[in-house]
């Protein structure tokens, strides 16, 4: 498992957690977990004690692993409004552009899966 410290960037007045991982500068995969999920579970030991991110940060990646509106460290506003899937798209994509990351892989499940 890869140390990596959270930080935090702001879309439509909400916080939205991150942890990056691997060299700038690298092509870029950012992570989006599931409904009741964090930004974590992509950096748990999977098969072979391997994560999800280790693998990739191996390979040369750079890695971003969010967590969505409401979930790990991110905002949790009581307004359903805020969960519009274009709008937490936005939230993603303002992650990147904190990052100066102007493209990107995406690797989701469930709700990270849109």
């Amino acid at each position: 498992m890869l140390d990596s410290k959270t930080y935090f960037t702001e879309n439509r007045d909400q916080q939205i957690a991150y942890k990056q991982y691997g060299p700038n500068g690298n092509e870029t995969i950012v992570f989006l977990h599931g409904l009741t999920s964090k930004k974590e579970d992509w950096n748990s030991p999977e098969i072979n004690g391997t994560t999800y991110i280790e693998f990739f940060v191996n390979k040369g990646y750079r890695c971003l692993s969010v967590d969505c509106l409401s979930h790990g460290e991110s905002s949790k506003p009581e307004e359903a409004a805020n969960y519009d899937r274009r709008l937490l798209a936005l939230d993603f994509i303002s992650v990147m552009d904190a990052e100066k990351i102007e493209k990107a892989h995406f690797i989701g499940y469930s709700m990270g899966g849109y």
